[in-house]
């Protein structure tokens, strides 16, 4: 993204276009109309997309503390008593009296344990079109331990900004880093998920040079799918090019990336294949944008990364999406808009908190069965059980030759490496030992859980079932119902099935309790 500056690609325009550009952002013309109206060079706008958007924000009405101290004091002690952390920028214009509140930066205190305890990495993105002052929201997300095989996403940092310009993400990036010194666990270096942004990527280098960062492989197959347009002659070749991009992205050695960019080379460089034989737009392409970046997307490189499976933006991308076809749009004043995203905000602890609840109570039957890994029902996320269980299964098929040669050696497998949790090789060394939540990452415990018995003994603890509103609890004895029950043949089946699958609160409690009476 190139910021505006006079120096910049605006220093390039003559004044008519300039005061044309000037004119309809003050009418309210949208990025694209300004866009088309530019027109440009091979089908090309002078002014890219967020060239457009990044000069609109400057014509942005700005919140000033002057004209608008009360509203501003108002907006500040709102989100303080609401639990957020509060951070602010302001912008001088000239003289202190005509000093203005640029930005806003906000995180809920609960979000500050979950770095501490999940803090490895953190998608970001902006979106538009929140609040009626055209202030950009930026949020962070990260990947909590509950929700199974599609782990939950977790709120952590928000902020309404005057424009997506260097200097306002490394204030951002200052204030979030600022919030989560003093719960970030030492030796963690978090690992960024963006889109491909240059002033993103440069402002994430200033403030945590040490970091990883990776770009949304989902946005990286658009881009190709849009810039290989109109380039061959068939769609085919596209399509060909597309999917060793793809291969690309999920390599698992640097072999079958390299093998990947021979092939795509090959069709990219072909004159029978293209429309115009004197360009190689397609191969350029690559080189110049990817191939110059291919640590933060080739998949042999990020595979070694600790980023629990986010290779794309989505998370916070559908955020963005669901807050805006709720209640969020330009009609809201900051305040308003700040309170649809303290509603998001609540609703996913509410969740979280549910689904670790219900985790720590309903296992797996075969993993709860599992003598190894008894000591960790109750107290592990159904994620890393079910994890930890499948890598027990793939070791007990590895033949004698593999399991002697893997004590020695170390792994690359993804569960260990990915997602931090023992595999197959480490299952193999552990031999028949009984699990225990000191040899699990801390991330993947629960919160305040108590382990689960497993065997039937007559002080077996009362199991808490909540319901969605949290509203009541069913209290379930399972040494009680041992007694009033007459285990027929309907109870018995109701039985087996609590204990060979995963239970299905609603349906089989319900069915139990029929029983009962």
């Amino acid at each position: 993204m190139v910021q505006l500056t006079p120096e910049g690609k605006r220093g390039h325009l003559d004044q008519n276009t300039v005061k044309l550009v000037t004119k309809m952002i003050q009418a309210g013309n949208s990025v694209p109309e300004i866009r088309r109206t530019l027109g440009g060079i091979n089908g090309q706008s002078i002014l890219s997309y967020d060239d457009v958007r990044n000069w609109s924000a400057e014509n942005t009405q700005s919140f000033s503390v002057n004209s608008l101290d009360k509203d501003a004091r108002n907006l500040m002690s709102h989100i303080s008593n609401k639990s957020y952390l509060v951070a602010y920028q302001k912008a001088l214009d000239g003289s202190e009296s005509r000093c203005s509140l640029a930005s806003i930066f906000f995180m809920h205190e609960t979000a500050l344990e979950e770095v501490r305890s999940r803090g490895e990495v953190f998608i970001m993105d902006a979106t538009y079109k929140t609040n009626n002052l055209g202030m950009p929201l930026i949020s962070i997300q990260s990947v909590s331990h509950v929700g199974g095989n599609s782990l939950m996403s977790t709120p952590i940092a928000y902020a309404f900004v005057a424009n997506e310009k260097i200097e306002t993400y490394v204030w951002f990036l200052k204030s979030f880093k600022q919030a989560i010194f003093s719960c970030s666990r030492e030796g963690i270096d978090p690992i960024f998920v963006i889109d491909k942004c240059s002033v993103l990527m440069n402002a994430i280098d200033q403030v945590f040079p040490n970091s990883k960062t990776m770009l949304c492989t989902w946005h990286m197959n658009q881009n190709f799918n849009k810039e290989l347009s109109h380039i061959f002659i068939k769609s085919e070749d596209k399509q060909k090019c597309i999917e060793l991009i793809r291969e690309m992205i999920v390599s698992y050695t640097e072999d079958e990336f390299n093998d990947a960019c021979r092939k795509y080379k090959v069709i990219a460089t072909n004159n029978s294949f293209l429309q115009d034989c004197s360009s190689q737009k397609a191969q350029v392409y690559l080189e110049s944008n990817w191939l110059v970046c291919k640590d933060k997307w080739a998949g042999y490189i990020t595979r070694m990364y600790n980023h629990f499976g986010c290779t794309t933006s989505q998370r916070v991308e559908g955020i963005h999406s669901a807050l805006k076809s709720g209640s969020t749009s330009t009609r809201l004043d900051l305040l308003s808009s700040f309170d649809e995203v303290d509603k998001y905000v609540n609703r996913q602890i509410i969740k979280q908190k549910m689904t670790g609840i219900k985790e720590g109570c309903y296992v797996d039957g075969m993993i709860r069965n599992n003598v190894q890994l008894a000591e960790l029902v109750g107290k592990v996320s159904a994620r890393a059980l079910l994890t930890i269980q499948k890598s027990m299964l793939k070791a007990r098929m590895m033949s004698n030759d593999k399991k002697r040669a893997c004590m020695n050696n170390t792994c690359s497998c993804s569960d260990r490496i990915i997602y931090a949790l023992p595999c197959k090789h480490e299952i193999v060394r552990m031999g028949d030992k009984v699990l225990v939540v000191e040899d699990i990452s801390s991330r993947w415990l629960l919160k305040n859980a108590t382990a689960y018995n497993t065997t039937m003994a007559t002080n077996t603890p009362v199991v808490n079932i909540p319901d969605t509103d949290d509203k009541q609890r069913i209290e379930f004895h399972q040494a009680d119902i041992g007694n009033k029950v007459n285990k027929t043949d309907e109870f018995s089946s109701i039985w087996w099935k609590l204990n060979s699958n995963t239970v299905i609160v609603s349906q089989l409690l319900s069915q139990m309790l029929s029983v009962i009476s």
